[in-house]
């Protein structure tokens, strides 16, 4: 560990200072290394010598203007390297707290307990190669913005763009996810875009919650740019959207569904099929599925189980006979959903009836919110990245390799 000298600190600073594509910041605000989460964290040792120096140590002022000069940030002299660890000393402005600030000045702060001061400043880039940084398409949808979000929680690098339709562009703007500002870029800007974003960020994965009509151009798109790739929106050319995938050695997950306790249960469904094929002969089914109204196509989640229960003496049962429920009032009082819910749900209920009606068995999962899809879907891109990084053979996978590998945090 070296601590920062005042020359070094002082000759940095001032190259920053005079550059004339420079854009001051907030100078509260310590921003450092475009493509890194760093963690600051204070402790009580350094308190006297700051006191005992007015606030100025090493030469860091707390009122001198923070600097931006092209794709770094700076407070100074830290240098953007990834395997040293340095300390330097600051003000006491966030006494008590944590404070960790990704690349886009999104920040978290949370207590570090009783006694706990600031002033002595640690910083540790985390390494490029241990997490990919995320791209989200598109975060002008609900799925997807809660997918952002998910990616900022887990303290991953939220890429600041987002591909989109033409007129979500022109209606909407830019967006921004807690706080971290997103560009909106049209599908004649996406190449181009692309280019400089796969340059810029060389552990990309990209996670897309689209459109249904846009998922089989996407994952071409995808393909074609060699670029690792959750898809979590549903429809589509589901058969042609694998052998795509396959055939493109791309590696990428493919779900129907992200939410990885629902995977689990339609596991179990599998696994109960394969074991006890036929156990269900002369049985009746029925499948009703609830979302919110926005969501147009059939839940693939719902095709999945159903393919299960076809295996198991169910094959009269056709995927066009799953009922979808998109009304308000239904879902209220048919599906039991929450007022609260009704545009953010998914309800599902099997039931299987015997041939003379004495025997009833039901089947049931109900969400209400995002999140449970937003958390297992960073978890696949995660996974996604890691099996990258090992160059595994296997490059095509579903929530259910995410979950037998254990990736879940």
């Amino acid at each position: 560990m070296s601590r920062l000298s005042k020359q070094s600190f002082d000759r940095t600073h001032s190259q920053h200072h005079d550059d004339p594509r420079s854009e001051t910041l907030d100078p509260s605000v310590i921003l450092l290394g475009i493509q890194n989460l760093y963690t600051f964290e204070m402790d009580k040792s350094s308190m006297r010598s700051v006191a005992a120096g007015g606030g100025r140590v090493g030469g860091f002022n707390p009122r001198t203007p923070i600097r931006r000069s092209h794709n770094s940030y700076s407070s100074g002299s830290l240098p953007q390297s990834r395997d040293r660890m340095m300390e330097y000393t600051s003000s006491s402005i966030f006494d008590g707290y944590l404070l960790q600030m990704d690349a886009h000045g999104s920040e978290r702060m949370r207590g570090r307990g009783k006694g706990r001061r600031v002033l002595s400043t640690r910083c540790q880039a985390a390494s490029s190669t241990q997490q990919p940084a995320i791209l989200v398409n598109s975060c002008t949808g609900k799925m997807g913005h809660a997918t952002a979000e998910a990616v900022v929680r887990a303290g991953l690098t939220l890429i600041p763009y987002t591909f989109t339709g033409r007129s979500e562009a022109v209606a909407v703007g830019n967006v921004g996810v807690c706080g971290v500002p997103v560009e909106l870029i049209t599908p004649q800007e996406r190449q181009v875009a692309f280019d400089k974003i796969k340059a810029d960020y060389p552990d990309l994965v990209v996670i897309d919650y689209t459109l249904p009509s846009a998922v089989n151009e996407n994952a071409l798109f995808y393909c074609e740019n060699g670029i690792p790739f959750v898809m979590g929106t549903t429809g589509g050319d589901r058969e042609k959207l694998i052998e795509d995938v396959a055939a493109s050695g791309v590696y990428a997950v493919i779900a129907p569904n992200m939410g990885k306790q629902i995977v689990a249960f339609q596991t179990m469904m599998e696994s109960m099929a394969e074991q006890f094929p036929g156990c269900f002969q002369g049985y009746s089914l029925r499948v009703v599925e609830s979302h919110q109204r926005t969501k147009a196509d059939t839940s693939g989640t719902a095709k999945a189980v159903v393919q299960s229960f076809q295996k198991m003496g169910l094959s009269d049962f056709k995927e066009s006979d799953i009922e979808k429920v998109r009304e308000k009032e239904a879902q209220m009082f048919d599906m039991g959903v929450p007022e609260e819910c009704i545009d953010g749900h998914a309800f599902h209920t099997y039931t299987l009836t015997s041939d003379d009606g004495s025997v009833t068995l039901e089947f049931k999962h109900n969400v209400c919110g995002r999140k449970v899809y937003a958390e297992g879907t960073v978890d696949a891109a995660i996974f996604l990245h890691q099996q990258r990084q090992k160059g595994t053979a296997t490059k095509l996978y579903n929530m259910i390799d995410v979950l037998k590998a254990g990736a879940m945090r």
